[in-house]
């Protein structure tokens, strides 16, 4: 199983409904099982074997998605490129990735055919490889396996609730890591694209511990009043609150930078920095509050404090974007 067997598999069940929109195109998951299908089989027709690279070098675009679900349908390892990265640095992942075919704004082989392609993945196989932003030096490339994809899937159910509103939704990670760009999820399959840094998706779990710690200082009792009556829970709720606007108001301004043409790469470091920062220290905020029923596993606060910890060690560890702000704020000129 794969992300583009489930092309096929909701082609079978509600071929007239909508599957991508990405601004005036709109694709069925008809249209969308033909279209990965023609270039999955295009694609092993001209020798590729699954676990060979191929690259796409293009913004978030309808054919960026349909390219990604043929490579997964074709047992194809997709390498990303952004194109924000220098010709340099391009070069570098086409030669470390060994890719075979590069994909660019959007080019697409036609001359498949139709039939359904389903090349067989074992979920430890390599799905992706992501490239870092190469903050500690050169670009490294990180492995996402089939199995990683899936899982991918369901956290973003777990963050958003995305199956909660519809049972039919595969979401989406994001197209590039360097361009910090995102996609939401429409029912059944692929979605709407929508511009965000990586530090926003963190801001939807401090929020949630927020959420809870509030309604738990309403509710908990302590000496015949809740405890949100204490001055010090109070002060604790006040400075988690305002961490979590300064976190999300210094993330959209980093996002109005991107939606201008700028770029925010010094803020970008800034921001991830900030929001893992802040976030974990909102968790354990939360935690304190909670006390003993903050600690036991299975309790919803318990599981936000172990994902908000993650936050500072992953797509670059806090002392990693330290180092990268440094070096913005030591170029010459």
């Amino acid at each position: 199983m794969n992300l583009g067997t489930y092309i096929t598999r909701s082609s079978t069940f509600w071929p007239e409904r909508e599957a991508l929109i990405c601004g005036e195109r709109r694709l069925t998951y008809g249209e969308l099982e033909r279209i990965t299908n023609r270039l999955a089989s295009a694609l092993i027709g001209r020798g590729l074997a699954p676990g060979q690279a191929v690259a796409t070098y293009a913004g978030n675009c309808a054919q960026a998605v349909e390219t990604e679900m043929a490579l997964s349908k074709s047992g194809l390892v997709r390498v990303p490129i952004s194109p924000r990265l220098s010709v340099d640095e391009v070069a570098h992942i086409l030669d470390d990735a060994d890719v075979r075919v590069l994909f660019v704004d959007g080019e697409r082989v036609e001359e498949g055919g139709e039939g359904s392609v389903a090349v067989e993945a074992d979920q430890h196989d390599a799905a992706v490889l992501n490239f870092t932003s190469g903050s500690t030096g050169k670009l490294k490339a990180a492995v996402q396996t089939h199995g990683n994809r899936l899982a991918n899937m369901r956290k973003l159910d777990d963050e958003f609730g995305l199956l909660a509103r519809d049972p039919r939704v595969l979401p989406r990670r994001r197209a590039h890591h360097a361009r910090a760009r995102h996609a939401a999820a429409r029912p059944a399959g692929l979605g709407r694209h929508r511009r965000r840094p990586a530090a926003l998706g963190r801001r939807v779990v401090p929020r949630r511990a927020l959420a809870l710690t509030v309604d738990f200082a309403r509710t908990r009792q302590v000496f015949g009043a809740p405890i949100g009556a204490l001055q010090s829970v109070q002060h604790k709720l006040a400075d988690m609150a305002t961490s979590y606007y300064a976190a999300r108001s210094m993330t959209y301004d980093a996002l109005a930078d991107l939606d201008a043409d700028r770029e925010p790469r010094t803020e970008a470091f800034m921001c991830k920095l900030f929001v893992a920062e802040n976030a974990f220290r909102i968790a354990d905020e939360a935690v304190q509050i909670h006390g003993k029923a903050g600690l036991v596993r299975g309790a919803e606060v318990e599981a936000v404090f172990r994902k908000l910890r993650m936050f500072r060690v992953l797509t670059g560890s806090s002392e990693i974007q330290k180092n990268g702000i440094a070096r913005q704020l030591l170029l010459p000129g």
